[in-house]
């Protein structure tokens, strides 16, 4: 969807302007959608969809935010048996 190129203007964005790194998503969902709604505005929404079909594609979650993803990902894992 945004070629390694407008990834890492993005990437270098969030960290600018939010203190962000990419593996903040996990840890601050809305945080990262506020910033990425901020930054490309009309645009974040295109980025935020592409990336639901990514997790649907990977895990099978389906979500309408990407809070909503990172809750059900933390929900799934935390009823996984621990070794």
């Amino acid at each position: 969807m945004v070629g390694r190129s407008g990834r890492e203007v993005l990437y270098g964005l969030m960290e600018t302007r939010y203190n962000l790194q990419p593996s903040d998503i996990a840890t601050k969902p809305g945080v990262y959608a506020s910033a990425l709604r901020d930054i490309l505005a009309g645009s974040a929404s295109i980025v935020e969809k592409h990336m639901l079909v990514l997790v649907k594609e990977k895990t099978g979650i389906q979500a309408h935010t990407l809070e909503e993803a990172v809750a059900k990902l933390k929900a799934r894992e935390s009823n996984l048996p621990h070794n």
